[in-house]
């Protein structure tokens, strides 16, 4: 009997475990590679399946701009296969999906357009309807978003930032108001869906030389509703941020911060606007968190932790310098959820000792009158994702943590992707065409890290090791993602398939 009711429960555990942790590749599409054609994009449209175009140069010898349109369903079912053709002098700006339309913008030249060409496209009847746009500043544009009568137009003017805003039922272009300044930078822009307006973060130099926040608030028709300056105090800059709305309409900010002037981040911060003022402010230290140093073999985590009492008890903070990407937050049932990429940037230097021990070396060697000649920058490499919980007082309830050591890149771009459940969230990120997830419940973890092939079209198909370019993952409707991607693939057994190909490829993740 006392071996049944040991060995009873870890039969359960055995069997239950993977039915609460299943990653699943249900569907998947190809687009066989045209080398001498663009790069292929890929966007959701929600439930309304997923968008790739990609611009057909091989087209281009009469003169006119071809731009190929494919529209997916939910099921990786092809609905439609569309040539969009514009004019020669145009070039393919930008473009966004809001409300069953897919947007095209086009600038009229190759430098400095003087109007901009706005092309909307409804997905289900591929009615079109085009929009002149003046280009009433002279912007370089870096974004381009939608959102219902709205369009903004995202960049810089003589290095500073600056929106542009258009109206569609009005046809009139306006500059957002208050952006464009000598002391701030664009630190993040969203659209807030909810209450139907355009948040703006602008970091601004306090009296102290510290940094802090002006969130600026917009109606749909641009005006300026509400500048409110957060106040961190003397001790503390603010370096990044993202914006939401509360039911109640209130204002939540969660981003990274430093101490004084330093361009690395001590922590993370949370602050609530309630009507159109600061309410509170909270900061976290990164020694503070749970699992935060999870990401790092066992001894050497133990000596950070050992490392962070000696500091307590001779009363001294504990200070890590970190450079974070920060997500966009995710409500479910009043928790707030964001999550947040470390990094750091690499470089090639002559002494292979010297770069090991620190990344940034090379660059002060180079500030000091060191040569330039023979250090490279060797790209960004990714340490962890943090993954923080708070209520709607900005009280962080928990946090855990997911490794990415594999990724390296050349641009800084969000990696993972979550999809909070009820009782779970899901992590996944594709890197090198092969799924890495990790599935938590707020600070415990359900199931650790794993990989997994993307799954192929046929059975006999092998994908060439170490061809992975453009893979990349995220979030789709529900529980579901899309993962992307560039594909080599053999097939020696299947009498019907090419013997080797290069694909786009789709696939439909869930996991249940």
């Amino acid at each position: 009997m006392y071996r049944c009711l040991v060995v009873l429960p870890l039969f359960m555990c055995m069997l239950t475990s993977p039915l609460l942790a299943q990653l699943q590749q249900p569907a998947r599409a190809e687009v066989d590679i045209n080398e001498d054609d663009g790069y292929y994009t890929l966007l959701s449209a929600g439930e309304k399946g997923l968008l790739l175009f990609n611009e057909l140069e091989s087209k281009r010898k009469d003169g006119q701009f071809h731009l190929g349109i494919h529209h997916y369903d939910t099921s990786l079912q092809e609905q439609w296969s569309w040539e969009y053709t514009e004019a020669g002098n145009m070039v393919f700006t930008g473009y966004d999906y809001d409300a069953g339309n897919l947007y095209l913008l086009f600038g009229k030249g190759p430098y400095t357009p003087k109007e901009y060409k706005i092309v909307k496209v409804d997905i289900e009847t591929r009615d079109t309807a085009s929009y002149t746009v003046k280009r009433i500043i002279p912007i370089e544009l870096t974004d381009f978003l939608v959102n219902g009568n709205t369009a903004l137009f995202i960049g810089v003017v003589n290095y500073k930032p600056a929106v542009m805003h258009f109206n569609f039922e009005t046809d009139q272009p306006k500059v957002l108001q208050g952006i464009y300044t000598n002391a701030g930078d664009l630190v993040d822009l969203k659209l807030d869906r909810r209450q139907n307006e355009i948040d703006v973060i602008i970091s601004e130099r306090g009296y102290n030389r510290n940094f802090t926040f002006n969130v600026k608030t917009y109606n749909e028709e641009g005006n300026l509703v509400s500048s409110t300056r957060l106040r961190p105090g003397r001790e503390y800059s603010l370096l990044s941020g993202t914006t939401t709305s509360l039911s109640n309409g209130d204002k939540m900010i969660i981003g990274t911060y430093s101490e004084r002037r330093s361009q690395y981040s001590q922590g993370v911060f949370m602050a609530r606007i309630s009507d159109r003022k600061q309410q509170d402010i909270r900061f976290v230290n990164y020694a503070d968190l749970d699992n935060f140093f999870q990401y790092m073999r066992d001894k050497r985590e133990d000596r950070i932790q050992r490392r962070i009492e000696r500091k307590r008890q001779k009363g001294k903070e504990p200070r890590f310098n970190y450079r974070l990407m920060v997500h966009e937050i995710i409500e479910r049932e009043g928790e707030y959820i964001v999550v947040a990429e470390a990094y750091y940037p690499r470089y090639q230097a002559p002494y292979p000792y010297f770069a090991g021990l620190n990344a940034d070396w090379a660059l002060r060697r180079s500030y000091r009158g060191g040569s330039n000649s023979d250090v490279t920058f060797d790209g960004y490499r990714y340490t962890h994702a943090i993954v923080l919980g708070f209520d709607d007082a900005g009280a962080l309830l928990w946090d855990n943590s997911f490794e990415i050591m594999d990724v390296i890149s050349f641009e800084l771009e969000q990696y993972v992707s979550v999809s909070p459940d009820k009782d779970h969230v899901v992590l996944l990120y594709n890197y090198e065409n092969v799924l890495r997830s990790k599935l938590i419940a707020k600070d415990e973890v359900i199931d650790g890290k794993s990989e997994e092939d993307i799954r192929l079209k046929h059975e006999d198909d092998e994908a060439r090791q170490g061809h992975g370019e453009d893979a990349g993952l995220q979030h789709w409707y529900g529980k579901y993602f899309y993962a992307y991607g560039i594909q080599k693939i053999k097939n020696f057994k299947d009498g019907d398939v090419d013997l080797s190909r290069e694909v786009f490829y789709i696939n439909k993740i869930t996991y249940k």
